[in-house]
């Protein structure tokens, strides 16, 4: 009998405490995708109106919109440049009351920060997919005298990118 409880403990202790075989190995995962890109639509053109009687412009939006399924983009910088004659000048170091008549200067700001040929940063503006990001310019101008329709004065330069 004490037999048979040794052989049955040896079995017991081999079975619950016996050797194992293990091995760990390093398995890679990879992964393949295309580059994304940005899927956007950038306002056409920002419209200036004069209101009579002011040197203050009213402006249209200046929007982004993200057609892309995923990803956030964001307006990271803005840039002004004049054109067809026009000059962009700081708000705060003209005076646009005493400006001569048809004088072709403008002044177009983000945020109270002038537009004027430099980069500005941008902070904020951002679109998640299907969404529109929109930024309000300010302007100002001085008195014109003979009616403008669509007159180009400016290029607006937006650089977006991927969050």
């Amino acid at each position: 009998m004490k037999k048979i409880l040794s052989l049955l403990l040896v079995i017991t202790v081999l079975a619950i405490g016996g050797s194992t075989m293990a091995f760990a190995n390093d398995v890679p995962v990879l992964l393949t995708a295309t580059a994304s890109t940005l899927n956007v639509t950038v306002s056409e053109n920002v419209t200036l109106t004069a209101v009579a009687g002011t040197e203050d412009l009213t402006v249209s939006a200046l929007t982004v919109k993200n057609n892309a399924a995923i990803g956030t983009v964001e307006v990271t910088k803005l840039n002004a440049v004049a054109e067809d004659g026009w000059t962009l000048v700081e708000a705060a170091t003209t005076d646009f009351d005493s400006m001569a008549a048809n004088a072709k200067k403008l002044n177009l700001a983000y945020n109270g920060t002038d537009l004027m040929g430099e980069e500005i940063a941008v902070t904020g503006v951002e679109a998640t997919p299907g969404q529109t990001a929109s930024m309000q310019l300010t302007g100002k101008t001085g008195i014109v005298t003979n009616a403008l329709t669509n007159e180009p004065v400016a290029t607006v330069v937006v650089t977006i990118g991927l969050k």
